[in-house]
């Protein structure tokens, strides 16, 4: 089986939900598609890209762009959420693609989130994800030094470069946290943002901020501050803070624009 993904954007704007306070809210959306299905050995294709960017704006983009979803109660029944607009999308899409064609997952990217519907692989008529995820993206700054008391300086210099430097240095962290879970029907929701942002942020980064990662903090006075510690070190201490029946599902750790370290419910073990 080959997969395919196809992006689109658009426009929408919500309320607050507050009657006695009207304020909309509008933002840009982009909506990623991931499609598979066997190759047609007569074209070479799983689905013609034309086919799909048409079911994608005939289900999805036009039927919204421009709308405001509380008045759209068939888009989002029970008041606006994202994660309620995602299985609206799911749906909708899995109604108009063709039965060639069968889709995997659907994001929904909005300012600050991702808003994941992976669907059953095992059902290609499946209509409803098998697992909802919401990932939260946080920034903060610190400095660290690679440095290994196993070795020698030599070893050291030579293994690490200028990231041995004695006085250290720094990195502007962009920290991506995903949790799984199913959407609550009361609330909308997978969890609340509020609640899983003061979990991440008095947990991780409002402790490893602007700090020396080697000198202040206590998990790392006899453990290399290396990306991979940091992102497993993360791991242990967020897993146990989620709350039930959300759970943990991935970080990554976006050293660079060049690196990234990513651990998840797969590989922790």
């Amino acid at each position: 089986m080959i997969s395919l993904v196809r992006r689109v954007q658009l426009s929408v704007a919500w309320s607050n939900g507050d009657p006695s306070a009207p304020r909309w809210f509008g933002a840009g959306l982009v909506v990623a598609a991931s499609v598979t299905g066997r190759v047609d050995s007569r074209t070479g294709l799983v689905i013609n890209i034309t086919d799909l960017n048409r079911c994608l704006r005939d289900a999805v983009v036009d039927p919204l762009t421009g709308m405001q979803l509380n008045a759209r109660t068939g888009a989002t029944p029970g008041g606006f959420t994202h994660e309620r607009l995602l299985l609206w999308m799911v749906r909708a899409l899995t109604t108009e693609l063709p039965q060639k064609a069968r889709l995997h997952e659907l994001i929904l990217e909005a300012p600050g989130a991702l808003f994941t519907a992976e669907l059953p692989a095992n059902d290609p008529y499946a209509k409803e994800p098998v697992v909802l995820l919401v990932t939260h993206t946080y920034e903060f700054s610190a400095a660290h030094r690679l440095y290994s008391a196993k070795l020698s300086p030599d070893e050291n210099e030579a293994l690490f470069g200028k990231c041995n430097n004695p006085n250290g240095h720094g990195h502007n962290y962009v920290l991506d946290v995903t949790v799984a879970g199913p959407m609550d029907d009361a609330t909308g929701k997978v969890i609340e943002p509020g609640a899983l942002d003061a979990i991440v942020h008095t947990a991780v980064v409002d402790r490893y901020d602007h700090r020396n990662l080697n000198l202040d903090l206590p998990e790392f006075k006899d453990t290399i501050p290396s990306s991979e510690n940091i992102v497993q070190r993360m791991w242990d201490v967020l897993s146990p803070l989620i709350p039930s029946p959300v759970r943990l599902h991935k970080i990554t750790l976006h050293e660079t624009r060049s690196n990234a370290f990513t651990i998840q419910e797969s590989t922790t073990e």
